[in-house]
C-alpha cells in the first residue's frame, strides 16, 4: 500500500497525519513535542481495523531527531513496511507571500518560503527545515506545500491596503496575508457539496478556536479576513489581542521601559480571553460564568467582536449570502457562543434552533431555526486531509 504523510511543523513540534494514497482514509496520527525541550511522542494509529495507542517520553533535541524517530517508528509499529511505501508529503507552510496555490516543492517555491521567513520567522524557519530534512530522509517521495495564505492572495487591494508609507508597503510587502486559509478552502467545499447551488458561494465563515479569524468569502473567493499581516490582528483570541490600537506598544514600551520584542510577546502569549479571565479555554469560561464576573464578560466580548464582524461581512456581500459557518475548536463545539453571537447579529434577525443547535454531529449540521433570514451552519474542519488531497493531486 502507498501512503501520505501530511506534516505540520512548529517552533517547537511537529504533528504527523498518515493517510493511505488511494482513499485518503487516515492510518495514524502522531505528535513531536517539546522539541529541543525534553520530548514526548504521541501515536494513534489503526492496525487490522483495531485503534492502537503509543505514548513514550524521549530526548528531541532538534527536529531532525524527532522527524527519525517519528518516521522510525512508523516502521517499528508496523504501521508501514517500509518508507518507500509514502509516495508524497504535504507540508503546511504559515506564510507563502503571493504564491495562490498549493505547489510542488523544488528550488524556487524552497526560496520563496526561505525569502518569507521575516514576515513569520516563527513559522517559516522551522516549516523550511524540516521540509529539507524530510526530503532526505524520504527522497523517493513527492513533496509539496500547501500555504495557509493562498487562499486569500484573491482578497482585493481595497481590503488587503494599509495606509502607511507606500516605501513601506513596495519595500517590505506589507499587507494584509490572511491565515487558516487551508481551512477555509476545506470550508468552502463542504459547503458546496451541502448547499448545491450550482454557482459560486457567498459565504462568511467564522474559524473561532485558540487563534480565531472570519472570513468573507464572495463568489467563491476569499474576499476579506480577520487576520492581517501576521495571525495576531483581528478578533480577540485565546492568548493574542486581536486589532488595539497600534501607540499602545509605543505607550508601553517607554512606560515599562520594556523593549519591543517583550510588549509584542505580550501581545500575542498573554493578551486575549487570558487576560481578560486567566483562561483561553471556552470550556473553563462557560463553566465558571456567573452574571456580572471576568467570564461573563470574557465571552460577551469575544462574542460582540465575532458578531460586529459578521455584520460588516453582510455588507460586503451586499446581503446576498448563502450561509454563515462556524468551525474551529470553538465554532465546532461550543452551541453557547453560537447562539451568543447569533443573538448579536442585529442587522439580520438571525435565528438559532436550539435543540439542532445542542445536537451532537460528525461532519456538519445546519442550527438555524426555520425562518431565519439566513441560514447558519456548525461545520467541521479538516484542513490536514485537504493537504493531503492536495498532495496527492500531484502525485497522480
Amino acid at each position: 500500500m502507498n501512503y501520505i504523510l501530511v506534516v505540520n511543523a512548529g517552533s517547537s513540534s511537529i504533528k504527523f497525519r498518515l493517510y493511505s494514497e488511494n482513499n485518503l482514509v487516515e492510518i495514524a496520527s502522531a505528535l513531536c513535542e517539546r522539541i529541543e525541550i525534553d520530548g514526548l511522542f504521541k501515536i494513534s494509529y489503526q492496525v487490522n481495523d483495531k485503534l492502537e495507542k503509543f505514548e513514550e517520553k524521549t530526548n528531541f533535541s532538534s527536529h531532525e531527531v524527532a522527524i527519525d524517530y517519528c518516521l522510525k517508528k512508523l516502521v517499528d509499529l508496523k504501521i508501514v513496511n517500509n518508507l518507500n511505501e509514502i509516495i508524497g508529503v504535504g507540508h503546511r507552510v504559515v506564510q507563502g507571500g503571493e504564491i495562490s496555490q498549493s505547489s510542488l516543492i523544488d528550488t524556487k517555491v524552497l526560496a520563496e518560503i526561505e525569502k518569507c521567513i521575516k514576515l513569520a520567522p516563527l513559522h517559516n524557519k522551522p516549516e523550511l527545515e524540516v521540509i529539507k530534512i524530510i526530503n532526505k530522509k524520504i527522497p523517493n517521495s513527492k513533496p509539496v506545500a500547501v500555504f495557509d495564505t493562498s487562499f486569500h492572495t484573491t482578497i482585493p487591494k481595497l481590503n488587503n491596503y494599509y495606509p502607511i508609507p507606500k516605501k513601506w508597503v513596495d519595500s517590505f510587502k506589507i499587507k494584509k496575508y490572511g491565515f487558516h486559509g487551508t481551512s477555509y478552502r476545506y470550508i468552502y467545499e463542504k459547503m458546496e457539496s451541502i448547499i448545491k447551488k450550482g454557482r459560486p458561494l457567498n459565504l462568511i465563515v467564522c474559524h473561532l478556536g485558540n487563534g480565531a479569524s472570519i472570513c468573507c468569502i464572495k463568489n467563491g473567493k476569499s474576499f476579506d479576513t480577520t487576520m492581517g499581516f501576521t495571525p495576531m490582528a483581528g478578533l480577540i483570541m485565546g492568548t493574542r489581542c486581536g486589532d488595539i490600537d497600534p501607540s499602545i506598544a509605543d505607550y508601553l514600551i517607554n512606560q515599562e521601559k520594556n523593549s519591543a520584542t517583550a510588549v509584542f510577546n505580550s501581545y500575542n502569549k498573554e493578551s486575549g480571553l487570558k487576560a481578560i479571565c486567566g483562561s483561553s479555554d471556552f470550556r473553563d469560561i462557560n463553566a465558571n460564568v456567573l452574571p456580572g464576573n471576568e467570564f461573563e464578560f470574557a465571552r460577551d466580548i469575544f462574542a460582540q467582536k465575532v458578531a460586529n464582524t459578521i455584520s460588516v461581512y453582510l455588507n460586503h456581500l451586499e446581503n446576498k449570502i448563502d450561509g454563515i459557518v462556524f468551525t474551529g475548536g470553538i465554532g465546532e463545539n461550543d452551541d453557547i457562543v453560537r447562539n451568543i453571537i447569533c443573538k448579536k447579529i442585529f442587522v439580520k434577525k438571525i435565528s438559532v434552533n436550539a435543540s439542532k443547535n445542542k445536537l451532537k454531529y460528525d461532519d456538519y449540521k445546519k442550527i438555524s431555526g426555520l425562518f431565519s433570514p439566513i441560514k447558519v451552519y456548525a461545520v467541521r474542519t479538516n484542513e490536514e486531509l485537504k493537504i493531503a488531497q492536495d498532495t496527492k493531486s500531484f502525485i497522480k
